[in-house]
């Protein structure tokens, strides 16, 4: 597979003007200032703003965040945006498993919890996962223009696609199955998005350099903890990274993604 660091996409952004996406005016939270990480908080030039929160987030905090986000969607204070984070280890369970037509239980059981990870019921759909540092996880706050949720997380999937075809690697979608795909039939990345008077939250967890093992408390969207993967173990070209030092690559996943979502077509394919 080829580097992203020998051949790599030039990515215009331009700095947020101060007033904008302030802490100040989202509401007060502990999460620190995203101008004192070289992740930072940059408006991407194009139709969707980028809010990348630096360092490690709890989860609560940016589900509040998020919650803002939506109400000053709603009230038509701020555009449409894409929030990115990484999370403290968290086990979030949705509303319910998808039905696929195979007769099962629509919450799965879970065992309890070992010290340090945090759990949350929340509003989005699906069941288990988990966010951890080194997963690259996705919020868009978008209006849906045309109300087809369908057509949103094909969308969705769709940028996600193209972001890992610009890092070498090939994926795809599954019938009866959300996410995003291996050839050798590994997930990759998890869907589970909620919407609010059509304004959408939650989102995609794309995993990249986290530790795997972690799945391991749980059985994710339903499905075996060794069906995930990540970036890093379908390519031999991040073998050093690890959530402590891989911010250069998450800078450049993240440019990615809005490049592909800004090229996308609500149906969730690319325009030429």
């Amino acid at each position: 597979m080829r580097s992203i660091f020998s051949k790599r996409k030039r990515h215009r952004q331009v700095q947020q003007p101060e007033s904008d996406f302030s802490p100040a005016l989202v509401g007060p939270t502990p999460i620190a200032d995203p101008q004192a990480s070289p992740v930072g908080q940059t408006l991407h030039a194009g139709s969707v703003a980028l809010l990348s929160i630096p360092g490690v987030s709890r989860y609560r905090e940016i589900l509040d965040l998020q919650h803002r986000l939506v109400e000053r969607r709603l009230a038509g204070e701020i555009g449409d945006t894409v929030l990115m984070v990484e999370h403290h280890p968290v086990v979030t369970r949705g509303r319910g498993l998808q039905f696929t037509g195979v007769a099962r239980e629509r919450s799965i059981p879970m065992a309890p919890l070992p010290a340090g990870v945090d759990f949350h019921e929340i509003e989005r759909g699906g069941d288990l996962t988990y966010h951890g540092p080194g997963q690259l996880v996705i919020y868009p706050i978008i209006h849906l223009e045309g109300r087809d949720v369908g057509a949103y997380i094909r969308r969705l999937e769709a940028a996600v696609i193209q972001t890992l075809r610009d890092f070498g690697l090939e994926t795809s979608t599954r019938t009866n199955a959300t996410g995003v795909w291996t050839a050798d039939e590994r997930k990759i990345a998890s869907v589970g998005i909620a919407v609010r008077r059509w304004v959408t939250f939650h989102g995609i967890g794309l995993n990249v350099v986290n530790d795997l093992s972690a799945f391991q408390m749980i059985s994710p969207c339903g499905f075996s903890p060794e069906v995930m993967t990540s970036l890093k173990v379908q390519g031999s070209d991040w073998e050093g990274l690890n959530p402590t030092n891989w911010s250069t690559l998450r800078s450049q996943i993240e440019a990615s993604f809005m490049d592909a979502w800004n090229k996308t077509t609500p149906g969730g394919w690319l325009e030429s």
